[in-house]
């Protein structure tokens, strides 16, 4: 019926939620709007307090234009009447927050978006399918909503329009559909950049020589375009214009947190790789580029930089049997990439990553990583780590994609027991 909200938002949001009269209402109150703001607010946040009013303002423009836009408030506030006082200025719906049991839905919603901090609005669709996490930016950029729901553009679209050569020649970004390609975010005055820089010119020159299909477009950080300028002098691929407003769509669209970060999407205009600089490291000849995220990477410099970013299954083979290792590994193989593929169709963001320290394997890395998260010295040993909630789970018991699914089931529910991480 089209009063009824889809079960994919009754999943995410449950069955009831408390109208701003405060009465409890069915979910289907919602309907099968075109997008769903989830609000992550508190009144004890100032920058809360200072978006609020402005998010309320647009809302009701948008509403009142006939566009199909629902917010929710899960409320971060310190008490029921903190919270009564705050929903009281606001004109949608909330979770309830009153028990332990509706506190734990807003905690288990905030893990599985990642919020990190607040005010964030998340956007999903009508069937509780994610849109964007910068549901905030978005709504600042766009208080009409002329680009309501504010879904993420493609790639492609948004590279659309001119580049330019190290020379000043301007070339068409459009020609670059249907080609695997990097986007590479660097600045002049980044060290680390200065340093991965020549790393990806020899690799590329490496592909060319080899007539791979491969480009890549340089998004400069650079404060000033002499040093634009200068930098780009030592790359033989294409960039954005200095200061272009592409740059910043981008980084957003990307979740760009610093450089060097290197992108890389393929012939459909998807994103293939975060980590591209990973590629450049393991594969300088460039022969595996887009170089495609394997379901379960090696534990390295790099990929170690990523565990507080998601929640990461690590799979500690060091000093394990070659018996133990070809019983579990297929197993776990199987599993991470089944999550991955679900996460891809659903258009989520991936539930986790899964990285292993294969066997033999021995570094200063490995052996901080163990001692850091007292993970002992046993082998095979798989821990699943959660930085954001502080917390490690101990993974017991036969390895089956069954067990591994009910494990995965536990802890995105918030019933897994887990162990308190010691502060370092």
């Amino acid at each position: 019926a089209p009063g009824m909200a889809s079960a994919g938002l009754k999943g995410l949001l449950g069955s009831t939620l408390l109208a701003p009269d405060g009465n409890l209402v069915s979910t289907d109150v919602l309907g099968h709007p075109d997008g769903i703001g989830l609000y992550f607010s508190a009144h004890w946040c100032p920058p809360c307090r200072g978006f609020t009013p402005r998010a309320i303002e647009s809302y009701k423009q948008l509403k009142e234009e006939g566009k199909k836009f629902e917010v929710v408030f899960l409320s971060s506030d310190r008490s029921v009447d903190e919270f009564k006082t705050y929903f009281a200025s606001m004109p949608w719906h909330a979770l309830p927050c009153d028990t332990e049991e509706s506190k734990k839905k807003i905690q288990i919603l905030a893990k599985k978006f990642r919020i990190a901090g607040i005010p964030t609005l998340v956007m999903v669709d009508g069937n509780g399918r994610l849109l964007t996490r910068e549901g905030c930016t978005a709504l600042m950029d766009d208080p009409d909503g002329k680009n309501f729901p504010w879904r993420p553009r493609s790639p492609w679209e948004i590279i659309d329009g001119p580049l330019v050569d190290n020379q000043g020649n301007e070339t068409p970004a459009r020609a670059l559909r249907g080609h695997p390609f990097g986007v590479y975010f660097s600045g002049h005055w980044c060290a680390p950049c200065r340093g991965f820089t020549p790393k990806l010119v020899e690799t590329y020159n490496k592909m060319k020589s080899k007539e791979k299909d491969a480009e890549i477009i340089f998004c400069s950080s650079d404060r000033e375009e002499t040093a634009f300028q200068e930098y780009f002098k030592e790359m033989p691929w294409k960039a954005f214009p200095f200061g272009d407003s592409r740059i910043r769509e981008l980084a957003r669209a990307f979740g760009i947190s610093g450089i060097p970060a290197l992108v890389t999407v393929d012939t459909e205009g998807k994103i293939v790789t975060k980590e591209g600089r990973r590629g450049v490291i393991e594969d300088p000849e460039g022969d595996t580029f887009p170089w495609p995220d394997p379901p379960v990477g090696v534990i390295s410099q790099l990929s170690a930089q990523c565990i507080g970013d998601v929640p990461t299954m690590m799979i500690l083979l060091e000093t394990a049997s070659e018996e133990s290792v070809h019983k579990i590994m297929p197993v776990i193989h199987s599993f991470a990439e089944s999550t991955l593929l679900e996460s891809q169709e659903t258009g989520n963001l991936p539930k986790m990553q899964f990285l292993k320290a294969p066997p033999g394997s021995s570094s200063d890395l490995l052996t901080r990583i163990r001692s850091i998260f007292d993970l002992g010295t046993s082998s095979p040993h798989i821990v699943l780590l959660d930085l954001a909630e502080g917390k490690k789970y101990p993974y017991e018991g036969d390895v089956t994609e069954e067990g591994l699914a009910t494990f995965v089931s536990s802890f995105e529910a918030g019933t897994l027991q887990g162990v308190e991480l010691e502060s370092p």
